[in-house]
């Protein structure tokens, strides 16, 4: 016999939208392990699993460190009402882009 253990709090103000960044040079490892954890299918979480996208700050595909180009969902938007924002990894020798630091890039 299956038992199915809830492991998700049940409160409606948890705010379960996730956006991933994706950018130029980004660590495939990193990003993999957020797509692996909320970017597929869920159905023995229930039906209220994390939503996810993919966004970028160009709107544009972005490639990996092992060259694998990802499609994009969504630009900056998408962090504002997020309320899980991931960065996979970035990059210690390039700055961080002023858009992923202001005020407007973290919503209300």
């Amino acid at each position: 016999m299956t038992t199915i253990k809830q492991i998700m709090p049940k409160t409606p103000a948890l705010n379960r939208k996730v956006a991933l960044l994706a950018f130029d040079g980004m660590p495939l490892f990193e990003f993999s392990i957020a797509v692996e954890l909320f970017g597929l299918d869920r159905p023995e979480m229930g039906s209220d699993w994390y939503s996810f996208q993919v966004a970028s700050l160009e709107r544009a595909p972005a490639r990996t460190t092992a060259g694998i180009r990802v499609a994009v969902d969504a630009g900056l938007e998408a962090f504002a009402d997020a309320g899980t924002v991931i960065i996979p990894g970035w990059p210690v020798d390039r700055p961080v882009p002023v858009e992923l630091t202001s005020d407007a890039a973290l919503g209300p």
